[in-house]
């Protein structure tokens, strides 16, 4: 008999502004909100007088039964603003704060933010470029640095777990099922993106090379531990780093089109 009533909502506040046709502002503020819970029953009963309506009021004999159930809730505030001028230069910055049942009480908050800049040259006005602006339409420098944070993928791992299907002398009995952690926290992530936007012949031609470089820090990994404990491992935050560096880049065309020819459009992703 399952019991699983699921809250999820968000509320946001969006704001734009435009300044002497010049300046460009965006704003938005926004609450998330998530509260999940699930709870389940089982009862197993064997030798029903009528096997057309096995109901339990009919079984013989009730062989079995279990139960459980968790829950889980997140509060997040989520907060981002950007500026251009002319649609030449851009910079953004955005910040984000989490609150997770998922951790104990001194560990539930993770606060995460964000910077980015760009400048798209082909808005410039300089004689020089003109000859390349036949060609490339637009062309966009880039840049962007954040900080990040992953959860456990379990509900309880700061919690000790027990279990009450346990028999002992004839009569129920609690086992322990899981040993908490209790000071597990955020793991956390450091994200560096550079590259350029290149829009060729009408953005006809679309080309994005970008270079990344992504660290991990406070890893939640599964660390082995002594049996006595009962458990061969435990999931903690380790003083272990993951360091991933490289590049992408993406291509995508679209063939002019006519009365006499459909248009098509074809991607490609390249990664090292």
């Amino acid at each position: 008999m399952p019991k699983a009533p699921l809250g999820r909502g968000n509320n946001d506040d969006r704001r734009q502004y435009t300044l002497n046709g010049r300046h460009r502002f965006n704003a938005t503020a926004g609450l998330e909100l998530v509260d999940f819970r699930q709870e389940w029953n089982s009862v197993t009963a064997v030798n029903f007088l009528n096997d057309l309506r096995p109901v339990l009021s009919s079984a013989a004999e009730i062989s079995g039964w279990s139960g459980s159930g968790y829950d889980y809730s997140q509060v997040s505030i989520v907060t981002r603003a950007d500026y251009s001028y002319r649609y030449r230069y851009f910079i953004g910055g955005s910040f984000r704060q989490d609150r997770s049942s998922r951790f104990s009480p001194e560990h539930r908050t993770g606060n995460f933010w964000s910077v980015s800049a760009a400048y798209r040259i082909t808005n410039e006005n300089w004689a020089w470029l003109n000859p390349v602006k036949r060609i490339f339409n637009n062309i966009k420098f880039k840049a962007s640095y954040g900080y990040n944070g992953n959860l456990p993928s379990k509900y309880y791992n700061w919690r000790t777990l027990y279990s009450g299907s346990g028999r002992y002398d004839s009569g129920h009995a609690l086992s322990q099922t899981f040993r908490a952690t209790y000071d597990l926290s955020w793991e956390k992530n450091n994200v560096f993106n550079a590259g350029v936007d290149l829009g060729m012949f009408k953005d006809r031609i679309r080309i994005s090379a970008e270079y990344y470089s992504r660290k991990s820090t406070d890893l939640l990994q599964e660390v082995p531990v002594s049996q006595v404990s009962g458990y061969n491992t435990m999931l903690m935050n380790t003083s272990a780093g993951i360091r991933n560096r490289g590049s992408r880049a993406s291509w995508t065309s679209t063939p002019a089109s006519s009365t006499n020819s459909s248009s098509g459009i074809s991607n490609s992703t390249w990664l090292r």
